[in-house]
């Protein structure tokens, strides 16, 4: 199980933790919200993500933040983002291998 922690943006397994940057944070909070191991289509992530505005950058960047997110989580253990496919430039992506909580 991996848990995330909202106060101090950490992600925790039996195995380890890790704090998370702004974006990755915004990332697995996009993940939940959406539902955990539901397939996410990347418009989605952007608006669950980043409702009030999403940053210019972000579109250039999800593979790089996306995978770098895999890091962190294959270090911890407990779940890992996969892309499924790209359809009509929209990637889809879905977390596995976990069961999913956020701290209370």
């Amino acid at each position: 199980m991996v848990r995330l922690d909202p106060c101090g943006q950490m992600l925790s397994s039996p195995d380890g933790s890790a704090r998370l940057t702004p974006c990755q944070f915004r990332l697995m909070c996009a993940f939940i919200k959406a539902g955990f191991n539901q397939p996410v289509e990347t418009a989605a992530l952007y608006r669950l993500g980043w409702p009030e505005q999403q940053p210019s950058y972000l579109p250039g960047s999800l593979s790089t933040e996306i995978y770098r997110l895999n890091q962190i989580l294959d270090r911890i253990g407990g779940a890992r983002v996969v892309t499924l496919y790209d359809c009509r430039k929209t990637l889809r992506a879905i977390c596995a291998h976990s069961s999913m909580s956020r701290a209370a």
